[in-house]
This record gives structure tokens, C-alpha cells and sequence, in this order.
């Protein structure tokens, strides 16, 4: 008889240069449409541990980060489906807990301000997000404000 078992699980990235995230051991990165999450010191299956969906479009930027206020680890999405998709990981898997549907356009870039509870957000749409995150486990736990651009895309925020 012959038998078989799983050595890894692969899924292919996105090519836009905010795809991707590292935070400790762990690998957040878009693939198409979903989230795989990939930590290479995982035995005895190394590769993609998780693959998040939700979005319906492809996924143009992934940030990873640990609030200050808890231990819980999230991840933040942006897709050309106009969202912003936030993720707790909880019980031993990531659950999607919030999505945010204020941009008029693809979200094209996350930027996190580090051991703080901001992140920030641009678009094709020309604005500019700034996020506060009240509380990881409440759906109404996100507060934000705009800036406005010119008319053209935001592509890259640093911070």
C-alpha cells in the first residue's frame, strides 16, 4: 500500500512591494486574493501554515503587529476591493474581525507605527488614513481620520 503525507503547503505572492510583512518567525504575505501565513521553524510541516480569505480582489499590502495593550497578535490586509481587513488571531487561527470600507479606491499601502495601536492606510482614491485601534476584540474598536491628497495614487507611506 502506499501511503502519503503532506511535506509543506506552498501559495504564490503578490508582486507588489508592500505584500508582504516579517514579525518574529512568522511570514504574512498576499497571495491572490487571500493571506498565507508561513513561519519556516514550524515542525514537522514547514510552509504556509494559514491562507485568509475575505478579500475579493487581490491583496496589495499585509502589516503585521502586537498592541501594546495585549499580547494577541493581528494582521492588517489591503486589496484593490477597496478594503482594509483586520485579523485576530485567536483559539489557534487567524479570524477576520473588522473590515473597513472608507477608501474609494485600491488600497495600496499599510504602514504601522511602532508599540502603538496607529496604523495608516493609502489608496489609489488619493487619501491618506490614519487608523487608532480601541480594542482588538471590539468590531467597532477602529477610529479614523482623513487626509486628503491631490489626484494622485498613494502607493508607499512610510513612518
Amino acid at each position: 500500500m502506499i501511503t502519503t503525507q503532506t511535506q509543506f503547503i506552498a501559495a504564490g505572492g503578490n508582486r507588489h512591494p508592500s505584500g508582504a510583512d516579517w514579525h518574529g518567525e512568522q511570514l504574512a504575505y498576499a497571495s491572490g486574493h487571500n493571506i498565507a501565513v508561513w513561519n519556516p521553524q514550524r515542525h514537522p510541516q514547514p510552509g504556509v501554515t494559514t491562507l485568509l480569505a475575505g478579500h475579493t480582489e487581490t491583496v496589495n499590502a499585509v502589516k503585521q503587529l502586537s498592541l501594546p495593550q495585549t499580547t494577541t497578535p493581528l494582521l492588517i490586509s489591503a486589496a484593490a476591493d477597496k478594503t482594509v481587513r483586520l485579523w485576530s488571531f485567536k483559539n489557534g487561527r487567524y479570524q477576520e474581525f473588522l473590515c473597513l470600507t472608507d477608501h474609494q479606491a485600491s488600497v495600496n499601502t499599510i504602514s504601522v507605527v511602532k508599540k502603538s495601536d496607529v496604523f495608516v492606510t493609502g489608496a489609489a482614491d488619493a487619501t491618506v488614513k490614519v487608523w487608532k485601534i480601541g480594542s482588538a476584540s471590539s468590531t467597532d474598536g477602529v477610529d479614523g481620520s482623513v487626509i486628503n491628497g491631490e489626484s494622485t495614487s498613494v502607493n508607499d507611506i512610510a513612518i
